[in-house]
C-alpha cells in the first residue's frame, strides 16, 4: 500500500521519499529526539527511516512527512 497524500490548508502529509533521508536523521540524531525512539548514528536512522515507509505496505498504516504551506 502506498501512503495517502493529505492536503489541508497549513500542511501536506505525504509518504517519506528518499530526499527526506537528510532532514529525518539529523532530527532523529538531535536532542530534539529525546522522547522518541532516538538514532546513534544516520545507520540507525536509516533502520528507523525505512522502517516507516514499510509500515505502510505491512500494515496499511504509518508515518508521514509533513510539510507546512
Amino acid at each position: 500500500m502506498i501512503a495517502p497524500t493529505l492536503t489541508t490548508d497549513r500542511l501536506t502529509l505525504r509518504m517519506h521519499s528518499a530526499d527526506d533521508f537528510d532532514a529525518y536523521a539529523a532530527l532523529f540524531m538531535s536532542d530534539l529526539a529525546k522522547y522518541m525512539c532516538r538514532a546513534r548514528d544516520r545507520q540507525a536512522a536509516w533502520y528507523y527511516f525505512c522502517a516507516d515507509i514499510a509500515e505502510w505496505a505491512f500494515f496499511g498504516h504509518g508515518c508521514w512527512a509533513i510539510d507546512l504551506t
